[in-house]
């Protein structure tokens, strides 16, 4: 069985529903003993570690409350056997400064949240148990809700609510975006395979960037809508990803585009 932690959040909700009934969510706001009971009594192996906390204005405790919460987990973890962690990291690992990130590229998060995810790496890397940490980049795509998620969902809801779309800064800033289903494809794919022969972390993308104008742009021709420029973002990461390696270890491919994943957004909304 496959343990998920998060599995309440917008990846979780698709990672459960594409697992069925071979996956366990893990409630972290469970204690301690019930959360290893639950591992023991179904025999859980492989726990996708996804549980973090949103980005938020309050960076100091999005940063404090993810370390927290891979402390907790390693720990139970280690009262009853090695376990096979898959984690979601995130690309916000990653200084700015880099055309692509890749395996190679240094660790220099520019804000809490990725020295949060930093700090998580860490801690599962110094345990005994195994680990492949992906390095994500923006997860785009339609909650089951219905709602519109990520970079393009804040645009196209903007856009029909308001009419016009806010561009922090001049746009020029890099994104690649990954469309909800790839990811959860790659993870239906890493848990069949073997884990790694040793612990691994790699960046996880799309494979194709755009910058955040021409991402407005695309979305304000599809409704219609103006753009309008705001005070840029105090951490704005620009970023391509290099997704040659998880590729080649996985024999995974994305298939969304980004104009895919737009004109989902928009007629999802409409």
């Amino acid at each position: 069985m496959i343990g998920v932690t998060g599995a309440t959040g917008f990846i979780g909700k698709h990672l459960m529903n594409a697992l069925g009934d071979s996956a366990i969510p893990i409630n972290m706001r469970d204690d301690d003993k019930d959360i290893m009971n639950l591992l023991m009594e179904n025999n859980i192996k492989i726990i996708i570690h996804l549980a973090n906390p949103t980005p938020s204005i309050n960076q100091d405790d999005v940063g404090k409350k993810g370390i927290e919460l891979g402390e907790r987990i390693v720990d139970i973890a280690d009262s009853i056997g090695e376990i096979y962690f898959i984690l979601i990291s995130s690309i916000r690992v990653y200084p700015n400064g880099f055309e692509t990130f890749d395996k190679n590229t240094p660790l220099e998060p520019i804000d809490e949240y990725g020295r949060g995810k930093v700090a998580v790496e860490n801690i599962i890397k110094k345990s005994k148990h195994r680990v492949l940490g992906l390095r994500v980049s923006s997860v785009m795509g339609i909650d089951l809700d219905g709602t519109p998620r990520g970079l393009i969902g804040t645009f196209v809801n903007q856009s029909m609510k308001y009419g016009e779309l806010k561009v922090m800064g001049d746009g020029s800033a890099k994104k690649d975006l990954i469309h909800v289903s790839d990811l959860i494809q790659l993870l239906l794919i890493l848990v069949e395979q073997k884990s790694p022969k040793s612990d691994l972390f790699l960046p996880v993308g799309g494979g194709k960037s755009w910058t955040v104008l021409e991402i407005a742009n695309y979305i304000s021709k599809e409704t219609n809508s103006e753009i309008s420029f705001i005070e840029p973002a105090i951490y704005e990461l620009s970023n391509s990803v290099n997704i040659n390696d998880i590729c080649e270890l996985s024999g995974w491919s994305p298939i969304w585009t980004i104009e895919n994943m737009i004109l989902e957004s928009v007629g999802g909304l409409e």
